[in-house]
């Protein structure tokens, strides 16, 4: 099996050391990363219902007149919202 350049060996090595490192910091850290992902998640999905995730179009009709045209029969069950 034929080797490349020595130069390319070493860019190989720097560029594996790199990724290694960055393993073994998710590693060591995952548990605190994974309580970050799910804040993000929580607090992504927050925004998404409360319509703040994305600039809202002024010309869009209401989720409440959407609901009412895809199904005759929809009732609010609380209208305190």
């Amino acid at each position: 099996m034929p080797l490349p350049p020595f130069e390319e060996q070493k860019r190989i090595i720097k560029a594996i050391g790199k990724w290694i490192s960055i393993v073994d910091y998710i590693e060591s850290e995952g548990k605190d990363i994974k309580t970050l992902i799910e804040l993000t998640r929580s607090k992504i999905l927050s925004l998404a219902i409360q319509g703040k995730l994305v600039k809202q179009d002024p010309y869009d009709e209401p989720a409440i007149e959407l609901l009412r045209r895809v199904n005759k029969d929809f009732r609010p069950c609380d209208t305190s919202h």
